[in-house]
């Protein structure tokens, strides 16, 4: 479902065409979801998946602290002449390991990516019915080269992970000081 209408209309049109009731059921659920956000800060929506939510919303909120921010904390090892200018290179490392959780690390930093996908589009036949109808695909051999991309795809999500959990860690430190 799409919480975006007139963003995705272009790309639905013929969609929205055929099927109006759709474009109205979803406007409702826009204005449901905005109404929500206003009266208690949160949709529905947002809990679905609360750990994009909080990647895509707190690190924007704290790169706007390093911008805008006019306080820092005034303890070690903010405090002194150059607290100030550590609090937001903090702020912006911070929202750069919390973005790490949002990329897509398996494929984008996957040295194997591209020689796997094109490994499968080889092999890839479309799915064809049994006797009793159910689609059957086509198996094929667990090679070397799956194993190679998913132990890669494994290992970038982990450090995607403890990127994540090492920024969740900092900003426990410094919690009660995230305030303009």
């Amino acid at each position: 479902m799409n919480y975006n209408n007139v963003w995705y209309f272009a790309y639905g049109k013929r969609y929205y065409l055929t099927h109006p009731w759709q474009w109205v059921k979803e406007a409702v659920y826009n204005i449901r979801a905005a109404w929500q956000r206003a009266t208690r800060g949160w949709t529905y929506v947002d809990v679905w998946n609360m750990d994009t939510w909080f990647l895509h919303t707190i690190p924007p909120m704290l790169r706007y602290l390093a911008e805008n921010g006019s306080t820092y904390p005034g303890v070690e090892p903010f405090d002194g002449e150059y607290g100030p200018q550590r609090w937001k290179d903090w702020l912006i490392e911070t929202a750069d390991l919390l973005e790490t959780g949002l990329e897509d690390w398996q494929n984008e930093h996957n040295e194997y990516y591209e020689e796997y996908m094109e490994h499968l589009m080889d092999d890839w036949e479309p799915p064809k019915k049994d006797e009793n109808g159910f689609l059957v695909h086509k198996s094929r051999e667990f090679t070397e080269l799956d194993k190679k991309y998913l132990a890669r795809a494994k290992e970038l999500m982990n450090q995607g992970e403890r990127n994540v959990h090492e920024a969740l860690d900092r900003i426990s430190q410094h919690f009660y000081s995230l305030w303009d």
